[in-house]
């Protein structure tokens, strides 16, 4: 008789959402009478797709939403699935609310909420309102990041405080008087409702590498090293272009982040308190072609056993300090030579090497001479910007420095605390040099920097932003120190808000802010000679930084 019933209601009944759910419930009471009623048409069970389980509810309705996680969906599908329910009226295919919910994995009700307009917009709106609005939240943001990019990042208790005195001017009483700044979950939220803002440990910038990254300086420089190698024909040639750079490189690692147990300190055992340090000479061309390692160890006499397990052609040496001499780069500007030899790569066309402006590069003579002689063209990057134009620090010597800082953490604790020897110095130094000294990393380094192919675009515009907060040029570094700057205001905004303003409102940096320095044009001198008597004539080009250095 219940099949008789349903029979007539579907008869009734015209096509409405109510019609699928009414064939769910009478077929349930069906069943349990042990009979089987008809099954809706075809086209109905495509429209209405969902399961009696779907229809009767979820199973812990009306339980808390405690220990879940929410707001698990992408506000761009919530657009995308309004954006179709409003324009698919002209459609021959219409979809319920329902089915665009599925079709964009968005919540039902959520996306319901939003079309018929009882919650506006697209993000996520669970939860209780932000102190500050989003209009305010976002100027903070921009304070954050102009502080960040001109070279004075604010730390946590910084933002906290500046939060709490804008709630303060507003008259919002939200953070607490006795401490005086916004709460630490009020910051963790902040963040993470902003990502494109992270805590990270800074980088530590001097103010005349600051001053020297200069866009305009760093443009002219490009313009100079484009037309050398127009005027020398290997613009295009990459295995003619070096990069010559030091590194040192302690017999101790750094301490990491590691697990331990609550409530007591980790140590980490060190073979001693402080420790001593190698330097490492290295040579690499665009193509990523390396020249054999350098190594200068602390010391007045090479040992016997320093050079055990060293890379083939490597060469050890040992200074008073560890670090680089005249002689010492004498030297290796003699390996270079014999190795361009033994490599075939004298061809006619001159070599152009690539080096900062450290005095034993550039105020050395006898290399200068050596080059000369065997067309090897020296040229000089501007005093304070090889962390941005130096191809080794780029890549290779960065892969380097954590690659020896994990290789020395093995060696202590697979030695029981032993300092490294100078004897077992390539057992380190070998898996570091391997895995840093790369075809692919040399050329990345060149690449990046924008030295091959030529392309002062390389430089991340971020970089310049420092130099914004100087007032006047870097003088000429002698070796005395870094230079101070005039001023070392940055870039204020004025994030004032009184307390019956509903938005704040940010008045324009400030003019020096949008203008680089002016620098002076650079000039070349006359031909200088040694005062030794060598005869070794080049041009040094003055700029308010020591910029190029070419043998002629």
């Amino acid at each position: 008789m219940l099949a008789h019933v349903f029979n007539d209601l579907r008869c009734v009944l015209t096509v409405t959402t109510a019609y699928p759910v009414l064939v769910m419930c009478l077929q349930g009471m069906a069943r349990v009478k042990g009979k089987r009623l008809p099954v809706a048409k075809q086209k109905y069970r495509r429209r209405y797709a969902w399961t009696a389980a779907e229809c009767s509810g979820p199973k812990d309705a009306g339980k808390s939403h405690k220990g879940k996680k929410l707001n698990q969906w992408q506000p761009s599908n919530m657009q995308k699935a309004i954006e179709e329910f409003h324009t698919q009226g002209t459609s021959d295919h219409v979809l319920s609310i329902r089915g665009l919910a599925r079709a964009w994995n968005v919540p039902y009700r959520t996306l319901r909420n939003r079309i018929v307009g009882k919650v506006s917009g697209c993000k996520h709106a669970s939860g209780r309102p932000t102190v500050l609005s989003s209009s305010e939240e976002q100027e903070l943001v921009a304070v954050i990041s102009d502080m960040a990019r001109v070279g004075f990042p604010l730390t946590g208790k910084d933002v906290r405080q500046l939060a709490y005195d804008y709630a303060e001017q507003k008259g919002l009483k939200v953070f607490s008087e006795k401490a005086q700044c916004a709460g630490y979950y009020w910051f963790d939220n902040f963040i993470k409702r902003y990502p494109q803002l992270s805590v990270k440990k800074a980088e530590n910038l001097s103010a005349a590498r600051a001053m020297a990254v200069n866009e305009t300086q760093i443009n002219k420089w490009f313009e100079q090293y484009g037309a050398l190698l127009e005027r020398l024909g290997v613009k295009d040639n990459p295995t003619h272009l070096w990069n010559f750079d030091e590194t040192g490189m302690q017999n101790i690692h750094n301490a990491k982040r590691v697990v331990g147990l609550t409530g007591e300190d980790a140590y980490n055992v060190t073979a001693m308190e402080k420790g001593e340090t190698s330097t490492y000479l290295a040579g690499i061309n665009a193509v990523g072609t390396t020249v054999p390692p350098l190594i200068i160890h602390k010391g007045k006499v090479i040992g016997k056993n320093w050079k055990n397990g060293a890379p083939y052609g490597a060469i050890v040496r040992a200074t008073p300090t560890g670090w680089i001499t005249k002689e010492v780069f004498l030297e290796y500007g003699k390996m270079f030579v014999k190795f361009l030899q033994d490599h075939k790569l004298v061809d006619g066309l001159p070599h152009v090497v690539v080096m900062d402006n450290h005095h034993s590069h550039t105020f050395n003579l006898e290399v200068l001479q050596l080059l000369k002689d065997n067309s090897v063209v020296v040229f000089g990057l501007p005093s304070h910007t090889s962390h941005i134009l130096q191809p080794l620090d780029k890549v290779p010597f960065s892969i380097l420095k954590s690659k020896w800082n994990e290789e020395m953490r093995l060696y202590t604790r697979n030695t029981g605390g032993k300092a490294l020897t100078k004897a077992e110095f390539f057992r380190v130094f070998n898996p570091c040099f391997e895995q840093a000294m790369t075809t692919e990393h040399a050329q990345a380094g060149f690449r990046g920097t924008g030295l091959f192919p030529v392309n002062v675009k390389a430089i991340n515009p971020a970089a310049f932003a420092p130099s914004r907060t100087t007032e006047r040029a870097v003088e000429p570094d002698n070796g005395v120190g870094d230079v101070e700057p005039l001023s070392t205001d940055v870039i204020q905004r004025d994030w004032v808000l009184t307390a019956n303003q509903t938005q704040s409102t940010a008045s324009s940096p400030p003019e020096c802010n949008n203008q680089m320095p002016v620098h002076p044009e650079p000039t070349l001198s006359a031909p200088q000679t040694d005062a030794l008597g060598t005869g070794v004539s080049y041009f040094l080009l003055h700029s308010d930084e020591a910029c190029a250095l070419q043998l002629i």
